[in-house]
């Protein structure tokens, strides 16, 4: 999840955007080819949705934990 939601980090950096996955696309840099914009937007994408994924995936896993867990009150 870290290493994916970095690497998408990576992206953004080169691309100019705010760094964060949760914040929206920024637009293509000054001077970038098309196609190079377009090849990192779709790997940045990809990334993404496997750190959201991944971060979706853990907070249920938490949540089983939770309901499954015994307070003492």
């Amino acid at each position: 999840m870290d290493r994916m939601a970095r690497k998408a980090d990576g992206i953004r950096a080169k691309l100019g955007w705010q760094l964060g996955i949760l914040y929206p696309e920024g637009g293509r840099p000054k001077g970038m080819h098309l196609h190079t914009y377009q090849r990192l937007v779709q790997r940045y994408r990809k990334l993404r949705n496997i750190a959201i994924l991944a971060i979706a995936d853990e907070f249920s896993v938490l949540q089983r934990l939770r309901n499954t867990a015994t307070f003492d009150q």
